[in-house]
């Protein structure tokens, strides 16, 4: 399972913890969380280590972001 979660508003650090920590909850190992938006980098590495797999910035090509997806699905199987 792949979500994917897009914040445009600068409120990733807020918003992204308590989704995380409810997919732990629930034993929800298998779902892959991909971040989309307005991420500054300092905040990157705080994301990956809350599970999130992987972050995309405005204007990040679509074939770019499938192909991220493909090699992470890829390595779980």
């Amino acid at each position: 399972m792949l979500w994917d979660l897009s914040i445009l508003s600068g409120a990733h650090l807020d918003l992204f913890p308590p989704i995380m920590e409810e997919l732990k909850k629930r034993h929800l190992d298998d779902v892959i969380v991909i971040a989309g938006g307005i991420i500054p980098e300092d905040d990157r590495p705080v994301l990956n280590q809350m599970g999130i797999k992987g972050i995309f910035g405005p204007g990040t090509p679509t074939p770019e972001i499938v192909d991220y997806i493909k090699k992470i699905v890829g390595e779980r199987h």
